[in-house]
Formats: structure tokens, sequence, C-alpha cells
């Protein structure tokens, strides 16, 4: 999944894109890399635009390890935006592990 992220200071956001093909590799590449951000904060909400996700190639172990890595602290509210069932029950599987 080519990906991107903007860190929004003045609105205490993270605004996450992705578009292709989501996979493990990618997914984990992107929480290490909100973790070491010295412009992020744990108190940061998320929007996650994922509308030009093509294909979905991720195991439900990657989910599990997102969790245990996940930089943010709790209450910080997040919001994903999906176009497909797949993309949804990851998110769902995302959330009820979280």
């Amino acid at each position: 999944m080519p990906g991107a992220y903007t860190v929004d200071l003045t609105r205490s956001l993270v605004l996450s894109r992705g578009w292709g093909v989501l996979t493990d590799r990618e997914l984990l590449a992107h929480v290490r890399a909100l973790t070491i951000d010295s412009r992020f904060a744990p108190h940061f909400r998320q929007f996650v635009d994922l509308r030009d996700v093509m294909d979905v190639q991720f195991t439900a172990s990657t989910i599990r390890e997102m969790v245990r890595l996940n930089p943010f602290g709790a209450g910080a509210r997040r919001a994903l935006v999906v176009t497909s069932d797949e993309l949804f029950g990851m998110a769902r599987m995302y959330q009820l592990k979280y």
C-alpha cells in the first residue's frame, strides 16, 4: 500500500491515506513511522482515508501487531473511511482487539 500521512499540529490530527494494495509490510511501516515521528503526540486524533485501496493482502497477526504497537493513547479518537467490506472488516477487527 503506498501511503502517506500528515501531522497537523494546529489541529492535533494525523491525516493518513493509503492506495493500491494494502499489505502487512506497509501497515506496520505506517505505525512504526508514527511512533518515531517527533511531531506526533499520543493524544492526537487520526483520520484514515482508504478509499483508494484496491486490494488487501494482510494477516490477522498483523492486526494484532498493530494493536501492540499502537502509538495513540487511550481516548484518542480515530476514524477510517473505507469502500469495501474487506477494509471494514479489518477496521472492526482492529477495533475489537484494541
